[in-house]
């Protein structure tokens, strides 16, 4: 998202098409990550009508979740003790996908429909980062899955996360379209590294153990 900002005062983009980007790219993330979602609780509900499949999708989410827990907890505790560097972390793109995000990023922009562009780059790192953002989102489809109450509104709830998702690229936009340089991104994101990095360890857990709650259940 930093890089994203910086590479459009780079190349002299002026507000307006700032602007266009961000609603192109924020849009296309948006509607990626939703049908990702979609496919991704149709395919699960599909095997969870099988009993025994349905506890091995959990028992194996909650597995992940507490290896992702511990990894995170590693990524804390090396952040804070290594002098809080913020390059040797597990949970990150790899280096490789980086590279293609930024190559993809540079070629959008490049395209004669900045609009057009900007969906294409939004839909091409959205699939990219994946494999990271997934870390979250499929535990949460299983969760969703799991209760019957939440499973009757599945679309509503998958619409309101990606909704939550997409926020902080909806603000970042909002404060760059205003002035904000991409240098204060990258120092806030800086600053506040470890206390993010605390929370998603929270989060993993607590998503285990409600999932190992409800395995018991099944």
């Amino acid at each position: 998202m930093i890089f994203f900002i910086s590479l459009l005062g780079y190349t002299g983009s002026s507000k307006s098409q700032m602007l266009t980007v961000g609603i192109g790219f924020t849009a296309s993330v948006f509607a990626v990550y939703l049908l990702l979602g979609l496919g991704a609780f149709r395919a699960l509900q599909a095997l969870a009508l099988y009993g025994i499949i349905a506890k091995i999708i959990y028992a194996a989410t909650f597995i992940l979740l507490m290896i992702l827990f511990a990894i995170s907890v590693r990524d804390t505790y090396r952040f804070y003790s290594g002098g809080r560097k913020t390059t040797d972390q597990v949970l990150q793109l790899s280096k490789t996908n980086k590279r293609r995000i930024h190559q993809v990023m540079k070629r959008g922009l490049k395209t004669r429909n900045l609009l057009l562009g900007a969906m294409g780059i939004g839909a091409l790192v959205s699939l990219f980062e994946a494999a990271c953002t997934g870390q979250v989102y499929l535990p949460t489809i299983v969760l969703v899955l799991n209760d019957p109450e939440l499973r009757k509104h599945a679309l509503l709830y998958l619409v309101s996360y990606n909704l939550l998702f997409i926020t902080p690229l909806v603000i970042v936009f909002l404060l760059a379209y205003g002035g904000v340089a991409s240098e204060r991104f990258a120092d806030w994101s800086k600053r506040n590294f470890g206390t993010t990095r605390i929370a998603l360890s929270l989060l993993f857990l607590i998503f285990a153990i409600i999932l190992g709650v409800e395995w018991f259940r099944i």
